[in-house]
């Protein structure tokens, strides 16, 4: 558990196959992470950034409107490997790492959600990582309103006690970047072929999971306000 790999032999998992059922009116029924964003598809962002932090595979856990994803990036213009990975049925972000299971390397492995974006330093991350000797360790972004947002608290060794759901009171709080490093050993806590969620449903059952702390900026196209603000975020370049 915890042992530390080069991110050059490091899978990543990018969760791409949700509705985005509040973002539909704004982006016409097309996959949430295709959806243009100063000129390009919000998701290829995140694929520069991955390949840009030298992981070894990319894996695109798809589902809502696959194909579409598929088209888009199998004219593979990047260095590295991109598998597709089709959900056959909504399967949630716990139960499309379990599908995905196989293409999995032995030690630990990257999960990106495909909506938000944060420019964290993953080897600095895997270092954390490996000297916890974590199970699972997820990037926290500090943000100055955490109103829309679940929060984390922590112990002195930055083990995660417990998650909250939104508070409307706010205020600045770290909360979950949305980037994720697991020890393979995670896998057999999800259920094969039915819903589950990371959010929900494993992380409160592992006890040592750890938050690594970011200054990177955290962007998001959850809802139509957000997607708005990542338009000017990433047109004036502010987070990059």
């Amino acid at each position: 558990m915890g042992s530390f790999i080069s991110n050059k032999s490091l899978c990543a998992l990018v969760l791409c196959g949700g509705m985005g059922t509040r973002l539909q009116n704004t982006i016409l029924d097309m996959p949430k992470p295709l959806a243009p964003v100063a000129g390009k598809p919000f998701l290829d962002y995140i694929m520069e950034y991955l390949v840009n932090s030298a992981v070894s595979s990319i894996v695109l856990c798809c589902g809502y409107r696959a194909n579409d994803i598929r088209e888009h990036y199998s004219k593979n213009i990047f260095s590295i490997p991109v598998i597709f990975s089709q959900e056959p049925l909504p399967l949630g972000t716990a139960g499309a790492v379990k599908y995905a299971e196989h293409y999995i390397n032995n030690g630990p492995f990257l999960v990106v959600n495909g909506d938000s974006f944060a420019r964290v330093d993953i080897n600095a991350m895997l270092g954390f990582h490996a000297s916890r000797n974590a199970r699972a360790t997820i990037a926290l972004s500090r943000i100055d309103d955490s109103s829309d947002f679940g929060t984390v608290k922590l112990d002195n060794n930055n083990r995660i006690i417990s998650f909250s759901e939104k508070d409307p009171a706010g205020g600045p709080a770290f909360v979950n970047a949305g980037i994720y490093l697991f020890e393979t050993s995670v896998l057999s806590l999800i259920p094969k072929g039915v819903k589950f969620s990371l959010e929900h449903e494993v992380f409160n059952t592992i006890t040592d999971c750890y938050g690594f702390k970011t200054d990177a900026r955290l962007v998001d196209i959850g809802t139509k306000e957000r997607y708005n603000e990542a338009q000017k975020i990433f047109s004036s370049k502010d987070c990059i």
